[in-house]
Formats: C-alpha cells, sequence, structure tokens
C-alpha cells in the first residue's frame, strides 16, 4: 500500500536539517526572551561547539518486560500488581515531583524581572528563524517517512500559500470555548450550566449538550488521602513528612 513505515530519527549533528532545527529553536527563544543572537553562521558554528561537548543521548530500551494478559484473570492479576506496585513507588514519586518542583521554583525566579517578547510569525523575514524552523522539522519529518524532499525556497512558497483559519471550526472552536469559560471565571459550580457542543461544518450539523463531570483520581496510598480531578487547580506541599495540598 501507499503507508510507508517510519525510521526513528536518532539526532546526528552531521544532518544540517537537525542543525538548523536547533538553531532556529534557539533564535526564536532568543528572541522571546529579548537576547542578542549572533549573524547565521556564527549561530551554526556556535550550536556545533555545544553540540560536540554533549554526550550523544543513549538508545532507546525498554527497563522492564511487557506482561501481556492472555485472559481475563490473568489481567485482573496484573492490575491488582501494578496497584500494589503504584502503593510501593509512590512514595519515590512524591520525592521525584518535589525534585521538579524545585527545579521549576529556580527557573521562575531566574525569570523575574525580565522582558518576554511575544513573536508573530513572519515569512518574509529570514533572519528570525520562523521559516527555518519550519522547513528543518519538515525536512526531518519527511527524511522519518521517506517523503521526497524539497529546497527551502519550494517550502517558502507552501508556507507562503497558507490562508489563516479565521471563518473556519477554529473560530467557531474557540469561540465556544471562551463562552465556556466566562462561566468558570464567574465560578459557577453548576455542571448543568456548562454546554459540551458537537459540530460538523460539512453538513451543517450543531449540537449542544450538557456535559459528564470530569473523570477524578486518588492522590495516595488512601482515598481519604486527596481526590483530583483532571483540571483542579492544588498546590502540594511537605507536613509533618507527609504530602498535603490545598
Amino acid at each position: 500500500g501507499k503507508r510507508r513505515s517510519p525510521e526513528i530519527p536518532y539526532f546526528d549533528k552531521s544532518n544540517l536539517m537537525h542543525v538548523l532545527f536547533v538553531s532556529a529553536a534557539a533564535k526564536l527563544y532568543a528572541n522571546i526572551y529579548c537576547v542578542t543572537t549572533p549573524t547565521d553562521e556564527t549561530l551554526q558554528s556556535s550550536v556545533l561547539e555545544i553540540l560536540d561537548s554533549i554526550e550523544n543521548l543513549p538508545t532507546f530500551s525498554l527497563d522492564y518486560v511487557p506482561n501481556i494478559p492472555e485472559n481475563e484473570a490473568d489481567a485482573k492479576k496484573l492490575a491488582e500488581k501494578e496497584k500494589l506496585d503504584n502503593e510501593k513507588n509512590s512514595k519515590t514519586f512524591e520525592n521525584q515531583m518535589f525534585l521538579e518542583m524545585k527545579k521549576l521554583e529556580l527557573i521562575a525566579q531566574e525569570t523575574i524581572g525580565k522582558e518576554i517578547r511575544p513573536q508573530a510569525f513572519n515569512k518574509d523575514n529570514d533572519s528570525n528563524g520562523h521559516v527555518d524552523l519550519i522547513y528543518s522539522a519538515a525536512m526531518i519529518r519527511a527524511q522519518t517517512y521517506g517523503i521526497p524532499e524539497i529546497s527551502r525556497f519550494e517550502a517558502k512558497q507552501v508556507i507562503s500559500r497558507i490562508i489563516p483559519a479565521l471563518a473556519t471550526t477554529t473560530a467557531m472552536t474557540v469561540g465556544l470555548i471562551s463562552l465556556e469559560l466566562y462561566k468558570i471565571i464567574m465560578e459557577i459550580q453548576d455542571i448543568s450550566l456548562f454546554r459540551s457542543t458537537n459540530f460538523n461544518v460539512a453538513v451543517n450539523s450543531y449540537t449542544r449538550f450538557e456535559p459528564i463531570a470530569c473523570k477524578s483520581r486518588y492522590f495516595g496510598p488512601s482515598k481519604a488521602a486527596a481526590k483530583v480531578g483532571l483540571f483542579t487547580l492544588f498546590e502540594l506541599r511537605r507536613s509533618n513528612g507527609c504530602i498535603a495540598y490545598s
């Protein structure tokens, strides 16, 4: 058939598209945080020097042997074993989570007082890295799926023909989400006042209905610990050696 199996794209410093992707992404981040960037030639040389100093990523491999149940009884036993393993590893998970939270706190402190400048896509400015980022990402995908590659000029022509989707499903979706967002801002708790929407502009179908409640999961070894929903905002902290939340 026409379907192609992808090849895993391992990062290769000798692949120009890989280096271009990293350089363009670095330039984009630099522009966002108002960091002065060198010329394209100097930037790529700097990126290559940094990449040379980084050790190669290890080859991915499973750290466990997957256990696929053959029947319902095996599936039940596997579920019980996973539950016990999760409870056993909960302490390790909590410690790892707090370490990550500490890292995020340090990052947040470093960004205090720094100017952040939003970037508007501009295909006509070759120095901002926008086209390079899209082009390199597209070519890496093409290499992954065995699709013939094109030149940067051809890619820029394709980008130029993209029409912003202003009066299509994008605008409808954003508008409907905004209506529900007003209800959240107004702190409405009654789920019956919210609405989910299913629409299809191809057949002119538009349906609104009452949503179902979000699934909740219990955080901790017992259900008395904490009930957390998918969109619950909460703060974790240590209290007497245990996790507390608010």
